[in-house]
């Protein structure tokens, strides 16, 4: 293959030994001729940005495809030609190499100047999000417990160059975080700084943002996962047997590309019991005491199930100094009839016992064996 003397300057091959041949097209013209086994390997050494600005002004010609990948020039082609990318795509993360285009190419007799390369580039692909309560993604919870929320970004090797990336998880009503919870930890080699990101937890969300070197400091790492974590308890404002999901949302973009956008969520439920005390009679309502019960979370009740609230609702709370394992129903009358609420309570199997009656009144002699079902 012959190649120009301007040529094998600009690549920076030396031409020592070589074979010279000058054509003379107007002017005299330096050519050195190379294997082909040895051009393919010295061209395979070159990137785009060593030839990035190099050679005369007038020897380059931009080229930029159009949505379909196609790129024309009204030149006439015809001799050997060097394409070098000079900018990618959104998410394409690696230059494409040079490589040469002979045009214009036989082609059943005639000369086809309809030319097709296909560059081999790689691409950033998709990130990932994903959220886990108690590493799981659905689950049932008494109020009051603590539960550890995850979110975790996978950021494979490609990606790199991000002009954004966000992260915005909604806390729903049946939901409260625990002050001080929410941390943000990376695994592998990247270790952000306290000034590469903006963490915020308010006004019922919890938000992360990459800023000023953050958006950088995935650019040369290998595969990294981002994880935001924090605890949360359901509160008494969540609805019985209706899932308490809450969902992050995560938007990212890299230099010069479009918004892409992912999100996961996570689930719990909680539930309750409702009990209506009667007696035989039920037109003689006792006046001396209440009907007090406990519930346990074990055949021979032992295990109390620690509440607060008071005459016939209540609610689970395992931390309150103020909580109670004793629970009355509603004074026995014609307006609320003896109802005893429980609420949040996980899924699981619970023994109610009869701790207490009203004077001249038996207790039950066994505790009530209660069943709840997840999704019930």
């Amino acid at each position: 293959y012959a190649v120009s003397e301007s040529a094998a300057t600009i690549f920076g091959w030396s031409t020592g030994g070589k074979t010279e041949v000058t054509i003379n097209n107007g002017t005299d013209v330096k050519y050195y001729l190379f294997d082909a086994n040895e051009l393919s390997g010295l061209l395979s050494n070159v990137t785009s940005s060593d030839l990035k600005g190099k050679g005369d002004s007038g020897s380059w010609t931009d080229l930029t495809t159009d949505v379909n990948g196609s790129a024309s020039t009204s030149d006439t082609l015809s001799g050997l030609y060097l394409f070098v990318g000079k900018s990618m795509p959104e998410g394409v993360t690696t230059e494409v190499a040079p490589f040469f285009v002979s045009a214009p190419m036989p082609a059943d007799g005639s000369w086809n100047t309809a030319i097709h390369v296909y560059p081999k580039v790689q691409t950033a692909g998709m990130l990932s999000i994903s959220k886990t309560v108690n590493n799981a993604k659905s689950m049932s919870a008494n109020s009051g417990t603590s539960l550890n929320y995850q979110i975790a970004v996978t950021i494979p090797k490609e990606a790199k160059n991000f002009s954004s990336f966000k992260i915005e998880d909604v806390i729903p009503d049946g939901l409260d975080v625990v002050d001080g919870s929410v941390s943000v930890s990376t695994n592998g080699e990247v270790t952000l700084q306290t000034d590469e990101y903006q963490l915020n937890s308010s006004n019922g969300s919890i938000s992360f943002e990459l800023i000023n070197e953050g958006l950088d400091a995935f650019d040369n790492a290998e595969e990294c996962i981002l994880t935001i974590s924090y605890n949360a308890y359901i509160n008494q404002n969540a609805t019985l047997a209706t899932a308490i999901t809450n969902t992050a949302n995560f938007t990212y973009a890299y230099v010069g590309g479009a918004v892409s956008e992912a999100s996961d969520a996570a689930t719990v439920y909680t539930y309750g019991i409702d009990l209506t005390k009667t007696f035989e009679d039920a037109t003689a309502y006792p006046t001396n005491g209440k009907t007090q019960f406990s519930l346990y979370t074990d055949e021979d009740c032992k295990t109390a199930v620690a509440v607060s609230g008071s005459d016939g609702s209540y609610w689970v709370d395992a931390v309150s100094q103020s909580s109670t394992t004793e629970m009355s129903v509603a004074q026995l009358n014609e307006t609320n009839n003896g109802v005893l609420t429980i609420k949040g309570l996980a899924a699981g199997t619970y023994y109610l016992k009869e701790v207490a009656a009203p004077g001249g009144y038996g207790k039950l002699q066994e505790p009530i064996k209660i069943e709840i079902a997840k999704g019930s």
